[in-house]
């Protein structure tokens, strides 16, 4: 019982630390609207050209670790009427750790909502620990983005 109350008290503040809301399509395109960044938004898939690098974490916390990657999306971007402008392009997939906490890579050949963050002339995928720009595209998640997209009115999921 001592080993396990050390534990709990020794792991308390990290797990604390990382507390991650589930992903949302509205959540996404509400945090792209609304960042100081320019941000595109695409419904696609993703396509390895190789194994993304994956970052290294620190388990002291005092550094995150980054790692980037080239992939493929193909898909369509958000227009005025929706997901109607094509996009087939190499992107790339920034992937950081949360001190011990790394991003998980995005599963490929799934279709997916992806906020690109434009940074100079490439556009890049950011993926944490926490959260991504990288989430599984449903029905009906695109119908609330779509929605939100067109009135303003924007009801996520938390």
């Amino acid at each position: 019982m001592k080993r396990l109350t050390l534990l709990l008290v020794l792991f308390a503040g990290p797990v604390q630390a990382l507390s991650c809301l589930p992903p949302d399509a509205v959540g996404l395109y509400v945090y792209a609207r609304d960042s100081d960044s320019v941000y595109s938004m695409v419904r696609g898939k993703l396509y390895y050209q190789r194994e993304p690098m994956r970052p290294v974490p620190d388990p002291t916390g005092k550094d995150n670790g980054v790692a980037e990657s080239p992939i493929r999306l193909v898909g369509m971007g958000l227009g005025l009427d929706g997901f109607t402008v094509p996009f087939d392009r190499d992107v790339t997939l920034s992937l950081t750790c949360l001190g011990p906490w790394c991003a998980d890579i995005p599963v490929t050949g799934k279709e997916v909502f992806v906020t690109l963050r434009h940074d100079g002339d490439r556009f890049v995928i950011d993926q944490s620990a926490c959260n991504g720009n990288a989430i599984e595209a449903t029905q009906e998640s695109e119908a609330r983005l779509i929605t939100c997209h067109r009135t303003g009115t924007c009801e996520t999921r938390y």
